[in-house]
């Protein structure tokens, strides 16, 4: 009974979670008004990357205001040229 509870609970916070984050990726585009952060091109609506402008490990927030908008490809070149 417990690991039927379990699942169930992980399964509800998921969809919870994904519906959460639905959100905040809608939220972060408009407060981006569409354009890449790095290299100032407009986004598609489908396909971008979110990222933290002060990363979680070092105590950054999911708040929008922490929150940028990219390119995947200029993301990860963003994350190569810092080393993270």
């Amino acid at each position: 009974m417990r690991d039927w509870l379990y699942g169930l609970v992980r399964r509800f916070t998921w969809k919870m979670n994904k519906h959460y984050w639905m959100e905040v990726r809608a939220d972060a585009y408009m407060a981006c008004n569409g354009l890449c952060w790095f290299c100032g091109y407009p986004v598609d609506i489908v396909d971008f990357t979110v990222d933290h402008i002060i990363s979680m490990s070092r105590g950054g927030t999911d708040e929008l205001y922490n929150l940028r908008i990219g390119h995947e490809m200029c993301h990860l070149k963003h994350h190569r040229n810092r080393g993270d």
